[in-house]
């Protein structure tokens, strides 16, 4: 019913963490997939109070510690505002109402803890599904993973020789 493209994606919030931690893109992405978490922690949880190191910019071979809250408030701003992007582009389209059997949520952002409760939350508690994409069998690749869906939907729209839809580049 409806596509669209949102310049906003896991890349960011490496990015995010690097420029606001001072630490290097490869650091924020271990911080990233290791700790990140859309879930609210409570404070006698041991995640709460733990610290983590990570090396600085310019100078790698010395750490610096890092509370873990810090880093998940940064993985949570920019997920809440992807997800809030996401609900405006569905809204401003006229089919949210009629999105009964709700969301399907796919990609490397997908893969964070917490993602499908936050964005039941953003968009006002409508049915959220995170999922992988179709597994495309072949002896080479597997796109098993959240990170593939654009690839797999890609190869599946090109494979598939008798569609019965179109692609409106106009809209």
């Amino acid at each position: 019913l409806y596509n669209d493209f949102i310049p906003v994606g896991s890349n960011h919030i490496t990015n995010d963490l690097s420029v606001m931690l001072h630490t290097p893109p490869n650091a924020a992405e271990m911080l990233k997939i290791k700790y990140g978490n859309l879930l609210t922690i409570s404070k006698d949880d041991d995640l709460a109070i733990r610290k983590v190191k990570i090396p600085i910019i310019g100078d790698e071979q010395n750490t610096k510690e890092m509370d873990l809250d810090s880093v998940q408030t940064i993985i949570h701003a920019r997920v809440e505002e992807t997800l809030i992007l996401m609900k405006e582009k569905i809204k401003e389209s006229g089919i949210s109402d009629s999105m009964g059997a709700g969301l399907v949520i796919t990609g490397g952002m997908s893969q964070l803890k917490g993602m499908k409760e936050l964005a039941s939350k953003i968009f006002d508690n409508m049915p959220i599904k995170v999922a992988n994409p179709i597994n495309i069998k072949n002896g080479y690749v597997n796109f098993d993973d959240p990170t593939m869906a654009t690839i797999v939907g890609l190869l599946l729209y090109g494979l598939d020789t008798k569609a019965n839809f179109e692609l409106d580049s106009n809209k």
